[in-house]
């Protein structure tokens, strides 16, 4: 069950959503995160016939073998709009429905999003791990707050830092799961910090652009989306 289940609304306005990031942000931990032996990954997929519809998926899978372990998914509605920054209170409370049907423990989650990358320094992996009390990455196809410090070279596993385009703080980095594939941009979402995140993301490379976990989510909730347009 949620620690903070006021994390999980999406029945509020835009300026209690913007409130509740600023409240919570202070309570975010960073530190470093040992190898877990699993992966949550969480993403969801939204009907082509609507604006809130959608299926949420959530795919554990061991490390570092990327061996199926289980799966959910939820349908439901999403009611809040899409605004940037504000991801989590769109997202968040269907996500929290497929994590609460899986039966093993989740060690760490890894969101198709931000963590602290973030205006705020409280993306929806931040703010979707603080909510459970569990280990959470963030890791987006975009990159969202803060800029690419340097090149980043072509091959496997390549990173590069982003850092805050004010404080020069480091949020993160890009980094490419396969040769010359588009970067993603990881950030330490609760209850790790960057090194961390990259090394558990590696652990989690697959064939694709996407960390496995994630990857698997996407197809996941792409699957039974499909199933109830039809």
């Amino acid at each position: 069950m949620p620690s903070f289940p006021a994390l999980l609304r999406d029945d509020v306005t835009e300026a209690e959503a913007e409130r509740l990031q600023g409240e919570f942000k202070a309570r975010v931990q960073l530190r470093p995160l040992p190898m877990p032996r699993t992966a949550t990954g969480v993403d969801i997929a939204y009907q082509t016939t609507s604006s809130a519809a959608a299926v949420a998926a959530a795919v554990t899978v061991a490390i570092p073998s990327m061996k199926l372990i289980e799966t959910a998914q939820v349908a439901g509605s999403c009611p809040f709009p899409y605004v940037p920054g504000l991801l989590a209170f769109r997202e968040l409370n269907l996500v929290s429905r497929a994590l609460q049907t899986l039966d093993q423990p989740v060690e760490v989650l890894l969101y198709d999003g931000h963590g602290i990358a973030h205006p705020r320094r409280f993306g929806a992996a931040s703010q979707l791990g603080l909510a459970f009390g569990i280990p959470s990455i963030g890791c987006a196809k975009n990159r969202f707050h803060g800029s690419m410090a340097g090149g980043l070279e072509a091959g496997r596993f390549a990173t590069a830092p982003i850092r805050d385009d004010a404080t020069g703080e480091v949020l993160g980095v890009a980094m490419r799961m396969q040769d010359n594939a588009k970067p993603v941009y990881v950030s330490p979402g609760h209850l790790a910090d960057i090194a961390s995140a990259v090394e558990i993301v590696k652990a989690c490379a697959g064939g694709s652009r996407l960390p496995e976990p994630i990857r698997q989510a996407d197809a996941t909730a792409r699957k039974h989306v499909r199933f109830f347009e039809e």
